[in-house]
């Protein structure tokens, strides 16, 4: 795996940690990360030191730093130093403590773990959501080989751990980094006998050094292999879930048939098609930058590129393919309600994503419905029929009819036959009006007017409330239950106590981080 493939499998890694992590229980069920000692249970720090690998000196100015970090609101930190965690992988156990705990604030996700792991000779750096621009795995990676690694060689832990927390506490407070040859904590102060010598930092597990700027044909084939194979996955992804079952000709199509594959219109293959393909648009711009980590604008254009790319496939490719029976039907407005049942969102996307193709064929797409709502239907005696217009059509209608076309949920045309005065009404639904089907009188006439909630959220429940709708027809009302979801406190802590908060702030790991070994 390369320095480009291995960035971007960490944005999408969590599955895959937790697989590890499986694996790695399976082979030692005796340690899990409910074994190690949990901080905030003991006295509130951020430091858990089980084996007494740090002095108790260490621990004190650790969380001394990291309470004054938390209380600003910035970040919330955990440090965890064990002798052994069995045969697991330390950075599938980091992402597990992480979540255990629940470090950092619930929806700022600021947190970060440091777990340094002694026999195996690792340090590793978890990261929330909320950190991932600011701790950039980059950044995680050169704090570590800098402040931490030199250290741990010399089983220096006191030293690696706070020269590391320092970094961490500088980067998050955008403070300069002091000299090397100089200690930024007063505690640290060396003696002018000291002969201990600090080894340079060698970025022994994946070099991050800048690279030439010029063209390098193995990364512009490396980033066509990736993308080529990721395109492969999408095809075989989109046979799986539209299916290969397109509806006969023969057969009458309805909307039950033309949509009848669930899994395809789920949001869970969208979510899954457009984070694959961000993976190929991140790969892509790590290549033509010449970097390796990227800043966070950089992932939500990648996302942005992707979301844009399937709802073209989506429009462009597959659902033509999947309406094309549509034009086996003879009855012309059939085929005009199942189109624009089909297309209701184009015209919105066209403006989400305004790039020529996707109005073009909106606009292909409204000309199409115009002509096929403005053909002129043959009477059963063999006579062309006339359209009336907006006003001579309403003697045609009955009351529910007209309030629909007064609320603009639905359109409707008469055409009728000057040689037998027959009449044929047809029906055009604007599906994306908001207005529902009352349950009493079957019309779409149905309106929200008001929101009554019946139980406030609390902190340890939630609540509920109920949505009111009144039929603008038969002046039926519906109600339709919805729930509030409970209140979350903030993580940040209070008051000015040097240990810091009493417990996690329930945050959860977004994957990114670094690790290093010594």
């Amino acid at each position: 795996m390369t320095m480009h493939l291995l960035k971007i499998g960490r944005r999408i890694s969590t599955l895959l940690f937790f697989s590890a992590l499986f694996l790695a229980c399976e082979q030692n069920k005796d340690f899990t990360v409910a074994d190690i000692p949990d901080p905030k249970k003991s006295g509130g720090g951020y430091v858990s030191n089980p084996d007494a690998i740090l002095s108790a000196s260490a621990v004190e100015q650790i969380n001394s730093s990291l309470s004054a970090l938390d209380q600003s609101g910035k970040a919330q930190v955990g440090v965890v130093v064990l002798n052994t965690i069995g045969e697991q992988v330390p950075k599938a156990f980091a992402v597990e403590l992480f979540n255990y705990w629940g470090i950092g604030q619930r929806g700022v996700d600021n947190g970060l773990l440091i777990l340094v792991v002694q026999d195996q000779h690792r340090v590793e750096f978890e990261t929330g959501y909320g950190l991932e621009g600011e701790l950039t795995d980059l950044i995680c990676y050169r704090i570590q080989q800098d402040y931490i690694v030199p250290y741990a060689k010399i089983n220096d832990f006191d030293r690696a751990l706070m020269e590391g927390v320092n970094a961490v506490v500088r980067q998050l407070n955008n403070s300069p980094a002091p000299p090397q040859d100089i200690v930024a904590d007063d505690s640290l102060t060396l003696t002018a006998d000291t002969t201990t010598v600090v080894p340079a930092p060698v970025y022994d597990d994946y070099s991050f050094q800048e690279q030439d700027s010029g063209f390098s044909v193995s990364d512009g084939l490396e980033a066509i292999v990736n993308s080529f194979f990721s395109f492969i996955f999408f095809t075989i992804l989109s046979l799986a879930f539209t299916g290969l079952d397109l509806p006969k000709k023969e057969k009458q199509a309805d909307a039950t048939t033309l949509f009848r594959n669930d899994y395809y219109n789920s949001f869970a293959f969208s979510f899954l098609f457009i984070l694959l393909g961000a993976m190929v648009f991140f790969e892509w711009m790590s290549f033509l930058f010449k970097q390796t980590d990227l800043p966070f604008y950089a992932t939500l254009i990648a996302f942005y590129l992707s979301w844009c790319l399937f709802v073209h496939v989506y429009y462009l490719v597959i659902l033509p393919l999947r309406t094309s029976s549509v034009a086996a039907l003879a009855d012309h407005h059939a085929q005009h309600e199942q189109l624009a049942q089909a297309y209701k969102y184009l015209k919105r996307f066209s403006w989400v994503f305004p790039v020529p193709f996707l109005a073009l064929a909106s606009y292909l797409h409204q000309r199409k419905l115009a002509k096929l709502r403005n053909r002129i239907p043959q009477c059963d005696c063999g006579k062309e029929m006339q359209r009336l217009n907006e006003m001579d059509d309403d003697r045609f209608l009955n009351r529910p009819q007209i309030v629909e076309e007064q609320m603009r949920s639905v359109d409707y045309d008469v055409w009728v036959c000057a040689s037998c005065n027959k009449d044929r009404v047809l029906r055009y639904e604007d599906y994306t009006s908001g207005i529902l089907k009352c349950e009493k009188c079957s019309a779409k006439t149905l309106k929200k007017t008001g929101n009554e909630v019946v139980s406030e959220a609390t902190y340890s429940s939630s609540g509920y409330g109920y949505r009111i709708y009144d039929c603008q027809h038969c002046h039926h009302q519906s109600r339709i239950k919805y729930t509030i979801p409970k209140k979350t406190k903030s993580g940040s802590s209070s008051g000015g106590s040097s240990s810091g908060s009493s417990s996690w702030g329930g945050g959860s790991s977004g994957g990114g981080g670094a690790g290093s070994s010594w």
